[in-house]
């Protein structure tokens, strides 16, 4: 790289092409061939929300080497930590989630290129001219927000796979074509289309990490072309009861 004046991700890109496979990469090797990861590597995802469930999403991608990601959030972090040091509170509310995120990201795998974007998803957004983008991830807790990317993944052809968590339920959809399912989940909710669910709904604080296992795989489906859900069809999970459903929408 160094060398030749050259990217990570080119560097990347010419090994698997060579049916060399990088180090990061190895414990993929029964689940993905090479060229399964170079489609990988060629991908763009858009991530809706850099929280809990959105910033663990994020790093499995860098993992899993999807090669292009760009990542939406207005929010600040807030807290007293940040990667195990203890920082002053007024410098912490300073940074954007989205600087953190790219921080961590680039320390994992450094052929992944991510686009942070400090604002939040809105009808308007510019992920419309995003033209070169996979699928689309929806982390947010807004009900309203949801509805609106649901409804810009539709105008702009590209899959959009939403997760949300109440109590000890998940629940995983991959909007395919009309955005109108997205709408019939919420079924007499408008009260909440402006207001967070966390605001109304308390959360297990492991309980994302199963969702984020149903959006990933649910990824790397529609990346290699696998088999997908039907449309309109919701995975439910019950942690509580260990059960796990395919609802019809």
């Amino acid at each position: 790289m160094e060398e030749f004046d050259v990217s990570f991700k080119y560097i990347e890109y010419i090994a698997l092409d060579l049916d060399i496979r990088p180090a990061r990469y190895q414990k993929n090797q029964n689940i993905f061939s090479n060229n399964d990861q170079l489609v990988l590597l060629n991908s763009h995802v858009v991530v809706v929300g850099c929280g809990r469930l959105g910033s663990s999403i994020i790093e499995q991608l860098a993992r899993l080497g999807v090669g292009k990601l760009t990542v939406f959030d207005p929010d600040r972090i807030q807290g007293k930590k940040r990667h195990g040091k203890t920082m002053d509170d007024n410098k912490m509310m300073q940074i954007p989630k989205v600087s953190i995120v790219h921080e961590r990201i680039k320390g994992i795998n450094p052929a992944v290129e991510i686009i942070p974007v400090q604002s939040a998803f809105d009808k308007n957004c510019r992920v419309k001219e995003l033209h070169d983008v996979s699928v689309i991830i929806d982390t947010v807790d807004s009900i309203q927000t949801r509805i609106d990317l649901a409804g810009v993944c539709y105008e702009i052809g590209v899959p959009s796979i939403n997760g949300k968590i109440e109590n000890w339920f998940d629940y995983v959809t991959t909007y395919m074509s009309e955005h109108s399912i997205i709408n019939i989940s919420y079924n007499n909710r408008d009260s909440l289309a402006n207001h967070g669910i966390m605001r109304t709904v308390n959360n297990l604080s492991s309980i994302h990490r199963v969702i984020m296992c149903f959006q990933l795989s649910e990824v790397c489906r529609i990346i290699l072309g696998k088999k997908l859900w039907k449309d309109k069809e919701m995975l439910f999970v019950d942690t509580q009861m260990n059960e796990i459903k395919n609802i019809t929408v």
